[in-house]
Protein backbone atom coordinates (compact mmCIF):
# COMPACT_ATOMS: atom_id res chain seq x y z
CA UNK A 1 0.00 0.00 0.00
CA UNK A 2 2.96 2.35 0.68
CA UNK A 3 3.83 2.08 -3.09
CA UNK A 4 0.56 3.90 -3.94
CA UNK A 5 0.08 6.28 -1.38
CA UNK A 6 1.03 9.27 -3.81
CA UNK A 7 -0.46 7.57 -7.02
CA UNK A 8 -2.94 9.95 -7.34
CA UNK A 9 -0.77 12.71 -7.03
CA UNK A 10 0.77 11.33 -10.00
CA UNK A 11 -2.00 10.98 -11.61
CA UNK A 12 -3.28 14.50 -10.99
CA UNK A 13 0.50 15.84 -12.44
CA UNK A 14 -0.04 13.40 -15.93
CA UNK A 15 -3.33 15.13 -16.04
CA UNK A 16 -1.97 18.79 -15.89
CA UNK A 17 1.08 17.77 -18.47
CA UNK A 18 -2.00 16.46 -21.20
CA UNK A 19 -0.87 12.48 -21.17
CA UNK A 20 -3.61 10.76 -22.99
CA UNK A 21 -4.90 8.65 -20.39
CA UNK A 22 -4.62 6.46 -17.24
CA UNK A 23 -5.10 2.66 -16.97
CA UNK A 24 -6.27 0.72 -13.61
CA UNK A 25 -6.56 -2.88 -12.90
CA UNK A 26 -8.96 -5.32 -12.20
CA UNK A 27 -7.35 -8.23 -9.45
CA UNK A 28 -10.15 -8.62 -7.20
CA UNK A 29 -8.09 -11.18 -5.66
CA UNK A 30 -4.32 -11.14 -4.43
CA UNK A 31 -2.53 -14.91 -5.46
CA UNK A 32 0.95 -14.77 -4.78
CA UNK A 33 1.31 -17.61 -7.12
CA UNK A 34 0.25 -15.33 -9.56
CA UNK A 35 2.71 -13.02 -8.79
CA UNK A 36 1.01 -9.39 -8.59
CA UNK A 37 -2.14 -7.58 -7.11
CA UNK A 38 -2.59 -5.00 -9.41
CA UNK A 39 -3.54 -1.37 -8.17
CA UNK A 40 -5.41 -3.09 -5.08
CA UNK A 41 -8.26 -0.84 -5.03
CA UNK A 42 -11.94 -1.78 -7.24
CA UNK A 43 -11.40 -0.02 -10.21
CA UNK A 44 -14.36 1.71 -10.61
CA UNK A 45 -14.32 3.04 -7.25
CA UNK A 46 -10.51 4.04 -8.18
CA UNK A 47 -11.45 5.44 -11.09
CA UNK A 48 -14.14 7.61 -9.43
CA UNK A 49 -11.94 8.97 -7.17
CA UNK A 50 -9.25 10.05 -10.01
CA UNK A 51 -12.35 11.38 -12.04
CA UNK A 52 -12.92 13.77 -9.20
CA UNK A 53 -9.12 14.53 -8.96
CA UNK A 54 -8.44 15.05 -13.06
CA UNK A 55 -10.21 16.92 -15.75
CA UNK A 56 -8.97 16.03 -19.36
CA UNK A 57 -7.21 12.69 -19.24
CA UNK A 58 -9.31 9.59 -20.17
CA UNK A 59 -9.88 6.70 -17.59
CA UNK A 60 -9.24 3.31 -19.00
CA UNK A 61 -9.75 0.05 -17.29
CA UNK A 62 -7.00 -2.60 -18.46
CA UNK A 63 -8.97 -5.01 -18.08
CA UNK A 64 -12.09 -5.22 -16.70
CA UNK A 65 -12.85 -8.62 -15.69
CA UNK A 66 -16.58 -9.25 -17.62
CA UNK A 67 -16.58 -12.67 -16.63
CA UNK A 68 -16.57 -12.05 -12.96
CA UNK A 69 -19.15 -9.13 -12.67
CA UNK A 70 -22.53 -8.93 -13.69
CA UNK A 71 -23.42 -6.72 -16.41
CA UNK A 72 -25.88 -4.74 -14.81
CA UNK A 73 -23.49 -3.80 -12.12
CA UNK A 74 -21.00 -2.96 -14.85
CA UNK A 75 -22.93 -0.95 -17.18
CA UNK A 76 -23.98 1.09 -13.91
CA UNK A 77 -20.72 1.69 -12.31
CA UNK A 78 -19.49 2.21 -16.28
CA UNK A 79 -22.01 4.82 -16.87
CA UNK A 80 -21.54 6.71 -13.55
CA UNK A 81 -18.35 7.22 -14.19
CA UNK A 82 -18.64 8.10 -17.69
CA UNK A 83 -20.92 10.71 -16.79
CA UNK A 84 -19.19 12.09 -13.61
CA UNK A 85 -16.13 12.68 -15.67
CA UNK A 86 -17.27 14.16 -18.81
CA UNK A 87 -17.29 10.99 -21.11
CA UNK A 88 -13.37 10.28 -20.23
CA UNK A 89 -14.59 6.54 -19.70
CA UNK A 90 -12.68 3.70 -21.82
CA UNK A 91 -13.43 0.15 -21.03
CA UNK A 92 -10.38 -2.59 -21.96
CA UNK A 93 -12.50 -5.87 -21.13
CA UNK A 94 -11.01 -9.36 -20.77
CA UNK A 95 -12.25 -12.93 -19.74
CA UNK A 96 -10.02 -12.97 -16.41
CA UNK A 97 -6.29 -15.23 -16.40
CA UNK A 98 -6.53 -16.04 -12.94
CA UNK A 99 -7.21 -19.73 -12.14
CA UNK A 100 -8.06 -18.71 -8.18
CA UNK A 101 -11.00 -16.60 -8.89
CA UNK A 102 -13.36 -18.31 -10.68
CA UNK A 103 -14.45 -20.77 -8.31
CA UNK A 104 -14.49 -17.96 -5.56
CA UNK A 105 -17.33 -16.52 -8.16
CA UNK A 106 -19.05 -19.85 -8.67
CA UNK A 107 -18.18 -19.16 -12.14
CA UNK A 108 -16.50 -21.91 -14.35
CA UNK A 109 -13.43 -20.88 -16.21
CA UNK A 110 -13.76 -23.40 -18.60
CA UNK A 111 -17.30 -21.14 -20.34
CA UNK A 112 -15.48 -17.74 -19.78
CA UNK A 113 -15.94 -17.21 -23.51
CA UNK A 114 -19.23 -18.01 -23.72
CA UNK A 115 -20.26 -16.01 -20.53
CA UNK A 116 -17.78 -12.98 -22.14
CA UNK A 117 -19.49 -13.03 -24.90
CA UNK A 118 -23.41 -13.02 -23.02
CA UNK A 119 -22.14 -10.06 -20.63
CA UNK A 120 -20.58 -8.04 -23.49
CA UNK A 121 -24.10 -7.95 -25.33
CA UNK A 122 -26.31 -7.45 -22.21
CA UNK A 123 -23.69 -3.97 -21.43
CA UNK A 124 -24.25 -2.83 -24.98
CA UNK A 125 -27.76 -3.66 -24.73
CA UNK A 126 -28.53 -1.94 -21.09
CA UNK A 127 -26.17 0.80 -21.95
CA UNK A 128 -27.46 1.97 -25.28
CA UNK A 129 -31.01 1.52 -25.04
CA UNK A 130 -33.61 3.57 -23.31
CA UNK A 131 -35.80 0.47 -22.11
CA UNK A 132 -33.76 -2.68 -23.78
CA UNK A 133 -35.48 -6.31 -23.76
CA UNK A 134 -33.14 -8.81 -22.76
CA UNK A 135 -32.88 -12.55 -22.61
CA UNK A 136 -29.52 -13.25 -21.50
CA UNK A 137 -28.44 -16.56 -18.86
CA UNK A 138 -27.18 -13.74 -17.40
CA UNK A 139 -30.69 -12.19 -17.13
CA UNK A 140 -33.97 -10.66 -18.13
CA UNK A 141 -34.75 -7.19 -18.80
CA UNK A 142 -38.36 -5.62 -20.02
CA UNK A 143 -39.69 -2.44 -18.96
CA UNK A 144 -36.78 -0.52 -17.15
CA UNK A 145 -34.14 2.10 -18.26
CA UNK A 146 -30.71 2.17 -16.54
CA UNK A 147 -29.50 5.41 -15.80
CA UNK A 148 -27.58 7.40 -16.15
CA UNK A 149 -26.57 6.75 -19.82
CA UNK A 150 -22.91 7.19 -21.02
CA UNK A 151 -22.16 11.05 -22.00
CA UNK A 152 -21.67 10.13 -25.15
CA UNK A 153 -24.41 7.32 -26.10
CA UNK A 154 -21.92 4.57 -25.77
CA UNK A 155 -18.19 3.71 -23.54
CA UNK A 156 -15.38 2.41 -25.65
CA UNK A 157 -14.73 -1.44 -25.44
CA UNK A 158 -11.03 -2.53 -26.30
CA UNK A 159 -10.83 -6.25 -25.82
CA UNK A 160 -8.02 -7.35 -23.97
CA UNK A 161 -5.88 -10.16 -25.98
CA UNK A 162 -8.05 -12.72 -27.68
CA UNK A 163 -10.55 -12.98 -24.16
CA UNK A 164 -11.14 -16.64 -25.81
CA UNK A 165 -12.50 -14.72 -28.53
CA UNK A 166 -11.98 -14.91 -32.09
CA UNK A 167 -10.39 -12.39 -33.97
CA UNK A 168 -14.12 -12.26 -36.05
CA UNK A 169 -15.84 -11.54 -32.73
CA UNK A 170 -13.24 -9.05 -31.77
CA UNK A 171 -13.67 -6.88 -34.85
CA UNK A 172 -17.39 -7.48 -35.05
CA UNK A 173 -18.08 -6.60 -31.23
CA UNK A 174 -15.67 -4.20 -29.71
CA UNK A 175 -14.21 -0.68 -30.38
CA UNK A 176 -10.88 -2.06 -30.32
CA UNK A 177 -8.08 -4.45 -29.50
CA UNK A 178 -5.28 -4.42 -27.18
CA UNK A 179 -2.87 -7.02 -28.09
CA UNK A 180 0.23 -7.73 -25.71
CA UNK A 181 3.05 -9.91 -27.25
CA UNK A 182 6.08 -10.54 -24.70
CA UNK A 183 6.93 -6.74 -23.60
CA UNK A 184 5.67 -5.22 -25.99
CA UNK A 185 2.09 -3.97 -26.57
CA UNK A 186 -0.09 -2.48 -28.95
CA UNK A 187 -3.72 -0.98 -29.22
CA UNK A 188 -5.92 -1.18 -32.41
CA UNK A 189 -8.97 1.02 -32.60
CA UNK A 190 -12.09 1.22 -34.93
CA UNK A 191 -12.06 4.08 -37.26
CA UNK A 192 -15.38 4.75 -35.51
CA UNK A 193 -14.13 4.30 -31.89
CA UNK A 194 -11.04 6.81 -32.88
CA UNK A 195 -13.64 9.48 -34.08
CA UNK A 196 -16.07 9.27 -31.25
CA UNK A 197 -12.84 9.92 -28.79
CA UNK A 198 -11.61 12.49 -30.62
CA UNK A 199 -8.36 11.23 -31.88
CA UNK A 200 -9.29 11.02 -35.68
CA UNK A 201 -10.69 13.30 -37.44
Amino acid sequence: MDDLKDQADIVEMIDQRNFASIWVRDVPLFDPNFGDAGQVFDPFVYLAYLAARTKNVSLATGSAIFTLRHPMDLAKSASSIDVLSGGRLILGIASGDRAIEFPAYGIDANHRDVRFRETVEFFRNFIQHPRPSIQSSLGQVKGVEMLPKPATGDIPLIVTRSSQQSDGWIAENSDGWLTLSGSNSRCIWSPEALRKNRLLA
